[in-house]
């Protein structure tokens, strides 16, 4: 299903948003976080940044970020099963970038797995750049760590 772009929000995910978050990160994730890691990101963490891809009220994909002084690390990002490969996670992404820019962020690092074909060709085009593999990171397999070391790429 394509949504319209007028009806797409990407907004700041807020407490009201986490069991609809929590809901894709089980339909995502092999190991998914935990609501309660979730709530501790949004409540506690002041290095965090995490929005929501909204159509009207409905969450339809996230993604986080901890911001270091000049460096971000993208924590998660998933979109809904039903929404995947139309865009939505890029979207995400970029707003994540942009929120990252607006805070003097110069490089921007993230893990994905070796097998994620979708995401690795989604960084890549981004700007994003493998810089090398975490052996067994997701349990039993490799994660490929990505780097992007300016954001004026990205655009």
């Amino acid at each position: 299903m394509v949504l319209l772009q007028k009806e797409l929000n990407v907004e700041p995910m807020g407490m009201s948003d986490l069991f609809e978050v929590v809901a894709i990160e089980r339909q995502s994730y092999h190991k998914p976080w935990s609501f309660f890691l979730f709530l501790n990101e949004l409540k506690d963490n002041e290095y965090a940044d995490y929005l929501v891809l909204k159509n009207e009220n409905t969450v339809i994909g996230y993604g986080g970020m901890w911001n270091f002084y000049q460096y971000s690390h993208i924590t998660n990002l998933a979109v809904g099963p039903n929404f995947r490969q139309k865009g939505y996670g890029t979207m995400i992404l970029k707003a994540l970038l942009k929120k990252a820019e607006d805070k003097g962020v110069i490089r921007v690092t993230l893990e994905v797995r070796g097998t994620n074909d979708i995401a690795l060709k989604m960084y890549g085009k981004l700007g994003f750049e493998s810089v090398g593999i975490k052996k067994n990171y997701y349990g039993n397999e490799d994660a490929v760590l990505m780097s992007l070391n300016s954001l004026k790429d990205f655009h």
